[in-house]
């Protein structure tokens, strides 16, 4: 199962590990189950638009922030060109009026992605009926794991980072 991640499912999945405590607020069951995702199933994929969007973030320490932990994830590269990623991106503008978004799931199929993960309503609502991949939010995907309670983490913090001295994500 080739698994990638939107924007804002990256952003928070940062959120959690430099935060170090446990998830909070209206999210916070998505965003365990992101991040138990990450330790038990494996890094999910960061699309190349999803990796250009926050290069483009302008203030600094964010961008920094983004960009420092961006070594825990695979790139997304599509085996095509970037004008055929735009076609498909095109093709579902019609369903969804955001180009970023059509954009992701564009080199998802084109990267042999089976499940995009994200908090969009709007994006999975509508654009989930149009491509083979599948779009769900974290903690349905986590759900349709299946992991038993007992599995070991398949990444585990080192001992000298905060996270391997919490609890929160674990099972």
């Amino acid at each position: 199962m080739k698994v990638a991640i939107d924007s804002q499912c990256y952003s928070y999945l940062i959120a959690a590990f430099e935060g170090i405590g446990p998830p909070d607020g209206p999210l916070a069951s998505q965003n365990l189950s992101l991040a138990r995702t990450f330790f038990y199933a494996s890094a999910p994929y960061v699309p190349e638009t999803v990796r250009a969007e926050y290069l483009r973030i302008s203030d600094a320490d964010k961008l920094q922030l983004h960009t420092s932990w961006s070594v825990l994830f695979p790139d997304l590269h599509t085996a095509v060109d970037h004008s055929t990623v735009m076609r498909r991106a095109q093709m579902l503008l019609p369903a969804h009026r955001k180009l970023a978004d059509c954009q992701i799931v564009s080199e998802c199929e084109m990267s042999g992605v089976t499940t995009l993960l994200s908090y969009d309503k709007d994006l999975i609502n509508r654009l989930a009926g149009q491509t083979r991949v599948t779009i769900i939010r974290p903690l349905d995907h986590w759900i349709s794991l299946g992991i038993d309670p007992e599995t070991p983490p398949v990444v585990v913090p080192s001992p000298s980072n905060p996270l391997g001295a919490q609890t929160w994500w674990r099972m």
